[in-house]
């Protein structure tokens, strides 16, 4: 599953190096794909909903067998909170590039640089919501991303995250106008490392770490679970397909 403001084409790469040994699914967030569009409401999908839609569709495409769940950004959060729900259903997790932490886990540089980011879209995605969609285009376009974006160095970017900045469809921000919403309700889902076996690959070239080094630790003391730095930046699947579609094959692997 992938993230903001990706769609299913991000798993092209990844998804060609497993069809002749895998039944595999690539999936996006609802309302991101412009093959199957779907109406986003006024004020998005909750993540819970997010969830539920992911359970019913992979239900409805592998039944009740277990699976391998690979994410990637936004599309990671979910698959953890999905993980934390049924662990049963599920072999093996994958997660590229997010890994787990909180504010506590990063310096203040970090934190002002999360907030800036995260702000601008859920903003974004707020004024879309209150009919002056206009504030929220000039919002994203003024913002410094350049200097003040999370992922300045990336070489290569799935060609939906191209389009994206080019014309921005604020209606894809409300993963960050729900996280927002859930922290100042205190109903933001947290998820946890679960023991279901993990892998964590993660780029190294980016001015934020979306993982801290406790998940690293954790990750270490799991049986069965492993993680794997990068010379790459966010969008490793488009930037190191090869060696992130090696490490997947190794791992998913029977013992």
């Amino acid at each position: 599953m992938t993230g903001f403001p990706d769609d299913v084409r991000s798993w092209d790469s990844l998804a060609e190096s497993f069809a002749k040994t895998h039944s595999t699914l690539a999936l996006c967030f609802p309302g991101y794909s412009t093959e199957q569009p779907v109406t986003i409401p006024r004020w998005g999908f909750a993540f819970d909903e997010v969830v539920a839609m992911l359970r019913a569709t992979i239900v409805a495409h592998f039944g009740e067998r277990k699976i391998v769940l690979v994410g990637h950004d936004w599309g990671s959060y979910v698959c953890f909170l999905y993980v934390n729900r049924y662990r049963d259903s599920i072999d093996k997790f994958v997660t590229l590039d997010v890994g787990l932490y909180a504010p506590k886990d990063m310096t203040l540089a970090s934190n002002l640089l999360d907030v800036g980011y995260k702000g601008t879209l859920a903003l974004a995605f707020v004024f879309r919501a209150i009919g002056v969609p206009v504030l929220g285009i000039l919002a994203v376009a003024l913002y410094p991303w350049k200097f003040l974006g999370p992922c300045p160095y990336e070489t290569k970017v799935p060609p939906r995250v191209k389009d994206w900045f080019k014309k921005p469809d604020l209606g894809l921000c409300y993963p960050y106008f729900n996280l927002f919403a859930g922290v100042f309700t205190n109903t933001f889902p947290v998820p946890k490392l679960s023991n279901v076996p993990t892998l964590f690959l993660y780029g190294k070239n980016k001015r934020i770490m979306f993982h801290s080094s406790a998940f690293l630790m954790a990750l270490d003391k799991a049986d069965n679970s492993k993680h794997i730095a990068y010379d790459c930046g966010h969008f490793m699947q488009s930037q190191v397909p090869g060696p992130v579609a090696d490490a997947v094959a190794d791992f998913i692997k029977p013992s």
